[in-house]
C-alpha cells in the first residue's frame, strides 16, 4: 500500500503537468502564430478604425443636421406661439368689443322700440284729437242744420 501512496500523487502530478502543459503550449503557439499575423491584423484594424472614424464622421454631421433642423423648427415654434398669442388676445378684444356692440344694439333696439310706442301714442292722440275736431264741426253742422229745419217748419225761416 505504500507503494500506491506515492505512485499515485506522482501519477496525478504528471497527468496535471501534462494537461496544463498542453493549454500553454496552444496558447504559446498562437501568440506565435498571432505574431506572425499581426501586419494583417494591424491592416485589419486600421480599416476598422478608419471605417469608424468615417461613421463617427457622418453621425457627427447628421447631428449637427439635427440639432440645426431642431434650432429653425424650435425657432419655428416660438414664433408661431407669440403669433398664437397674438391671435389670441386680438380674439378677446373683438369678443370684448363685440360685447359692447351687443349691448349697445340692445340698447338702441329698446330706445327705439321707446320712441317707435312714443310715436305711436302720439299719433294715436293726434288722431284722436282730429277726430274729435272733425266730430265737432260735423255735429255743429247737424245742428245748425236741424235747427235751421225747425225754424223754417215753423216761419221763422230765414
Amino acid at each position: 500500500m505504500n507503494k500506491y501512496r506515492l505512485v499515485l500523487p506522482l501519477f496525478a502530478c504528471l497527468c496535471f503537468f501534462f494537461l496544463s502543459g498542453r493549454a500553454a503550449e496552444a496558447s504559446v503557439f498562437d501568440r506565435i502564430k498571432d505574431i506572425y499575423n499581426a501586419p494583417e491584423k494591424v491592416d485589419e484594424l486600421r480599416k476598422q478604425y478608419d471605417d469608424t472614424m468615417k461613421s463617427l464622421e457622418q453621425q457627427q454631421e447628421m447631428l449637427k443636421e439635427a440639432q440645426a433642423s431642431m434650432e429653425k423648427y424650435a425657432a419655428e415654434q416660438k414664433l408661431l406661439m407669440e403669433e398664437n398669442n397674438r391671435f389670441r388676445q386680438q380674439k378677446d378684444e373683438l369678443q370684448a368689443q363685440n360685447a359692447q356692440l351687443t349691448q349697445r344694439l340692445e340698447q338702441l333696439e329698446r330706445d327705439k322700440a321707446g320712441k317707435s310706442s312714443l310715436y305711436r301714442k302720439w299719433m294715436s292722440m293726434i288722431i284722436t284729437a282730429v277726430a274729435l275736431v272733425l266730430g265737432y264741426i260735423l255735429s255743429i253742422r247737424v245742428w245748425r242744420y236741424a235747427v235751421w229745419r225747425r225754424q223754417r217748419h215753423s216761419g221763422r225761416g230765414v
